[in-house]
């Protein structure tokens, strides 16, 4: 006899959560649960037993959802900001490695011998 649970569709994947974000872009089936989804963003299991697809939209509208995503991007963003500011840094370094070069070279650092 059927059980009545809606089990998880690849295909839901392709839907738009009400942020325009497709549910694929932060969500996977749950390999442990058939009547689930896996959300990336939460590290966590959705059910999708009892109304499909519009769970895994109720998911992303949660508050939780809503400030892992703002946290991930701020985190993204201070990382990129410090990775320029680090090249920034490293190139700093050679440039001056370069100049201090080309004067020990144009001023003759060599002694006499």
């Amino acid at each position: 006899m059927p059980s009545g649970k809606t089990k998880f569709y690849p295909s839901w994947m392709e839907k738009m959560d009400n942020r325009g974000k497709t549910l694929g872009s932060w969500c996977k089936r749950d390999t442990g649960n058939e009547f689930a989804g896996y959300c990336t963003v939460c590290m966590k299991s959705i059910s999708c037993s009892n109304s499909g697809a519009n769970q895994l939209i109720s998911h992303a509208d949660g508050q939780k959802h809503k400030e892992t995503i703002m946290k991930y991007m701020h985190d993204n963003s201070q990382k990129c900001l410090l990775e320029v500011l680090q090249s920034q840094a490293a190139l700093r370094v050679v440039w001056i490695n370069y100049l201090y070069a080309s004067t020990s070279i144009t001023q003759g650092t060599g002694t006499k011998g």
